[in-house]
């Protein structure tokens, strides 16, 4: 299951970050925007299918409550335990006690792909190089396949990015093709 980290802006520009998964984001986006809809409305907006709405329930549930005992979702009526499909479900600003902040209605900002790309290629680099250090000669599979291990632990790569990445290694003189055989690298620096 994907996460995701959604960014708040309140209306004094204060940001505040939230980490949960990206169907609870969804969820969280829709009750934002209508301020109160069915739990039945949520699932059909979703296109959860009836046979997975225990599943949606318990995605549910969290935002319901809480990990901290501070619910980001209200559920009408308060006194239930179990959800309905007629259940309302409503926005409710977050407090946090620790530091005094009140999570309220304001615009929400939206990651930038290219800000993300950007920051991501000095970790390609990284991954690329700290491999082919450690192995001194490797085929290109080898190289991406120990890269993408490392990769992933912060983010899905991607093969052709990684491509060019090795081209743009290669020129910097961080490796080389081994002249015997074209599939093969070879450290440099």
């Amino acid at each position: 299951m994907a996460n995701c980290v959604v960014t708040h802006v309140d209306d004094k520009g204060q940001k505040r970050e939230l980490s949960m998964s990206a169907v609870q984001a969804s969820i969280m986006m829709l009750v934002y925007e209508n301020d109160k809809l069915k739990f039945d409305d949520i699932r059909s907006a979703l296109a959860v299918p009836d046979s997975e709405k225990a599943i949606l329930k318990i995605t549910v549930a969290p935002l319901l409550v809480g990990r901290t005992k501070t619910p980001l979702l209200a559920l009408v009526p308060q006194d239930k335990k179990d959800i309905d499909d007629n259940d309302i479900i409503t926005w409710v600003p977050l407090r946090c006690k620790e530091r005094k902040i009140a999570f309220q209605k304001g615009t929400y900002v939206e990651a930038q792909p290219l800000e993300d790309f950007r920051a991501r290629l000095p970790l390609y680099d990284a991954a690329l190089v700290r491999v082919m250090k450690n192995a001194r000669s490797l085929s290109i599979q080898e190289l991406f396949s120990e890269s993408s291990t490392i990769l992933i632990k912060r983010f899905k790569p991607d093969q052709k990015v990684m491509k060019k990445r090795l081209e743009f290694l290669i020129d910097k003189g961080y490796m080389r093709y081994d002249p015997d055989d074209r599939k093969k690298l070879i450290y440099m620096a």
